[in-house]
């Protein structure tokens, strides 16, 4: 994702508080309404600068939270179907596929209100039942992203061993690595060095933006905690 100038944040906030002005009833319409229209102005600055989009290939989950084993999901990046829309009733991962996009980038979960990281469990519980004090269990996301010249692999993984009998676990090992690749030489790929995979990372999909980039639409009407519109305001600002 590529650097975002001052006049597209201020373009940004202009928008956000305006939408909030307007007040939709409709939650499904509002969710909608707010993404159409930041996207719309997010395109509309990349082409007026020249540059290229990233957009999100694939996710991969092994063992996250509700996805036992491994789980790809792949997005359309066709520009006239461009849109990829993931279905299901409530409780059954949807939010989690938000939440591994977050653990695969950032190496955490996005927190509730009154709630901390020693809250979530990341390893699947069904996993989790079949390990014995010995044993070990890995958490894996990996990201698939390109723009219109590379091509980026981000992989976070952290094994567990099990604080038997109880059904918690504890991290045993973590690690994350990049790889990127040249989409006119696919053969040319080049690791990105461990120590400089989470700068490389902000770079490109800045966390202090991710509250808009990884927009939770269930949280746009819970005054609970801020909602969303905070969120965004907060990333936007900051």
């Amino acid at each position: 994702m590529k650097e975002i100038d001052e006049r597209l944040l201020n373009t940004l906030t202009f928008e956000v508080l305006s939408a909030e002005r307007r007040n939709l009833r409709s939650k499904a319409l509002t969710d909608q309404k707010m993404s159409e229209e930041i996207q719309k102005i997010i395109i509309d600055n990349l082409r007026d600068k020249g540059e290229s989009s990233m957009k999100f290939k694939s996710i991969t989950m092994e063992n996250f939270m509700r996805y036992k084993g491994v789980n790809t999901i792949e997005f359309s990046c066709d520009p006239g179907k461009n849109v990829t829309v993931v279905l299901g009733d409530n409780t059954v991962g949807k939010t989690t596929i938000a939440q591994a996009f977050r653990f695969g980038l950032y190496g955490a979960v996005n927190m509730e209100k009154w709630k901390n990281a020693d809250d979530y469990q990341l390893l699947n519980n069904d996993v989790l039942a079949f390990m014995d004090a010995d044993s070990k269990a890995a958490v894996s996301v990996t990201i698939v992203a390109a723009d219109e010249e590379k091509q980026y692999t981000i992989c976070r993984k952290t094994i567990y061993s099990r604080n038997y009998p109880q059904m918690t676990c504890r991290e045993f090992q973590k690690k994350v690595s990049m790889k990127i690749a040249d989409l006119q030489a696919p053969d040319v790929v080049t690791e990105v060095d461990e120590r400089q995979v989470e700068y490389v990372i902000n770079e490109l999909f800045p966390r202090n933006l991710s509250h808009y980039f990884l927009f939770d639409g269930e949280r746009w009407s819970d005054v609970t905690v801020n909602g969303v519109r905070e969120n965004i305001k907060e990333s936007v600002h900051s």
